[in-house]
């Protein structure tokens, strides 16, 4: 299965499962991954599990506010989030771009549900990672 981890044929939803599969039978070799146009050398017990990543829980911060205000919204942003963070596995966003994915998931929630959300999509390139969202959502199902 390892060897899969290396071809770009193989979907990217497909990889990040025989990641998290590679960590849960405590596989304690370095591996290759080639995701994104990227590869990277990893060893699977090293990994963090990604809903545990720094980044992640930034995220959560910025859009915990929505929990209270819009919990249906919340929900949608908390799936889109995962989904997102699944597919790029284990080529994740870098932290510094946290408030950029939070902004993006907002805009996209709110379009899904169709209300009226203030989120300047022109700030900080909003709109790349709203593609970048999307696709992932795309290959998530």
């Amino acid at each position: 299965m390892v060897h899969l981890l290396v071809k770009e044929e193989i979907h990217p939803v497909v990889k990040t499962a025989i990641l998290i599969w590679l960590q849960e039978i405590n596989y304690n070799n370095s591996i290759e991954v080639s995701k994104w146009g990227r590869n990277i050398e990893i060893n699977p017990n090293d990994m963090e599990d990604f809903r545990d990543h720094t980044l992640v829980k930034q995220i959560f911060l910025i859009i915990n506010e929505m929990e209270q205000k819009n919990p249906t919204l919340y929900g949608l942003l908390e799936k889109l989030l995962y989904h997102y963070m699944y597919v790029r596995y284990p080529i994740l966003p870098l932290k510094d771009e946290a408030e950029n994915i939070a902004l993006a998931l907002k805009a996209i929630g709110a379009n899904y549900l169709n209300i009226q959300l203030d989120v300047d999509r022109n700030l900080m390139n909003v709109d790349h990672y709203i593609e970048d969202i999307e696709r992932c959502e795309a290959l998530y199902h």
